[in-house]
């Protein structure tokens, strides 16, 4: 084979080395910090200023939060929707969990031990 071919070759490999090292080390700088999430508890949407969440994206919590509290998921689901805001007589617009309320709720009902 000759030099030329080999140097050719090897300039290839160099570069595409270089190129994903390259997409990795982006990729990881735009990787968002993940905070661990306490399952014990139901949490909002990342970012997201509000304090209160959609039914679905609450609903969405409510077997993890259950399990970790040792709690039925029929008993935890009650508990969220006596927490949820305009369940009645709402014509546009959804649902909303008020968190904190269903948090401090949570705690009162099923202390951690």
């Amino acid at each position: 084979m000759p030099r030329e071919t080999i140097w050719s070759a090897l300039i290839v490999v160099l570069a595409v080395l270089a190129s994903i090292a390259l997409v990795v080390a982006v990729a990881d700088r735009q990787e968002p910090d993940r905070q661990p999430v306490d399952l014990r508890y139901f949490h909002l949407r990342p970012n997201v200023a509000e304090h209160s969440s959609d039914m679905g994206y609450a609903s969405m919590q409510v077997k993890s939060v259950a399990a970790s509290r040792h709690v039925p998921v029929p008993e935890v689901r009650r508990l969220m929707e006596e927490y949820t805001i305009n369940r009645e007589g709402q014509v546009i617009g959804r649902q909303r969990v008020d968190i904190p309320g269903l948090n401090m709720a949570l705690d009162e009902r099923w202390p951690l031990k």
